[in-house]
C-alpha cells in the first residue's frame, strides 16, 4: 500500500466520524429530552429514537454529497426502523489500489473503535445501530457492514 492512500485510509476514520459524533449528539439530546418527559415504554421509545433520527437525516440530507476525504463522499444517509445508514461512494480512478473482498472489513476496524469510544456510542445504547455501505463511482458493492451496542462491548 502506498504511503498517501495509507494516510488517506486512516483519515477516513476520523472525518467520517466527525459527521457521526454530531449527529450522534443531536439523535441523543432529543431522546434523552423527550425521555425524561415521558415514562418510557418499549414502543414509545422506539418511536422516540426513529422520530429522532428522522430529524437527523432533515438536517443532514441538505449538506450532501459531503467529501469526507480524497476517495470518499458521503452520499445518502436514511434509515430502516432503528438502523441509520450511510452510504459513501469510494472513487477508485484516484487510487493505484483496487478493493478486495476484505475491504468492508479493513474499514469496519478503525470505524469500530472511532464509533465506539465517541458520543455516537450513545446512540448505540438507546437501541439504534449504523450500517455502512460502501459503492464505486458505477454503483458496484464495495463492501457493507453493521455497528451496533453488542460491538462496542469489548472495545
Amino acid at each position: 500500500m502506498e504511503p498517501d492512500q495509507r494516510e488517506e485510509e486512516s483519515s477516513r476514520p476520523r472525518r467520517l466520524m466527525r459527521v457521526i459524533v454530531g449527529i450522534a449528539f443531536s439523535l441523543t439530546a432529543v431522546v434523552g429530552l423527550v425521555m425524561i418527559n415521558l415514562p418510557p415504554t418499549d414502543s414509545k421509545v422506539q418511536a422516540m429514537i426513529e422520530a429522532a433520527i428522522v430529524k437527523m437525516e432533515g438536517s443532514i440530507r441538505p449538506t450532501l454529497p459531503k467529501k469526507l476525504d480524497q476517495l470518499t463522499t458521503l452520499v445518502a444517509v436514511d434509515h430502516a426502523g432503528n438502523t441509520i445508514r450511510y452510504e459513501m461512494t469510494v472513487d477508485l480512478s484516484k487510487t493505484t489500489a483496487k478493493p478486495t473482498a476484505a475491504f468492508a472489513s479493513q474499514v469496519r476496524s478503525p470505524m469500530l473503535k472511532a464509533i465506539c469510544s465517541s458520543e455516537a456510542a450513545q446512540v448505540l445504547k438507546l437501541g439504534a445501530s449504523y450500517e455502512y455501505i460502501y459503492r464505486d463511482q458505477s454503483s458496484n458493492d464495495l463492501g457493507r457492514f453493521t455497528v451496533s451496542n453488542s460491538d462496542c462491548q469489548g472495545q
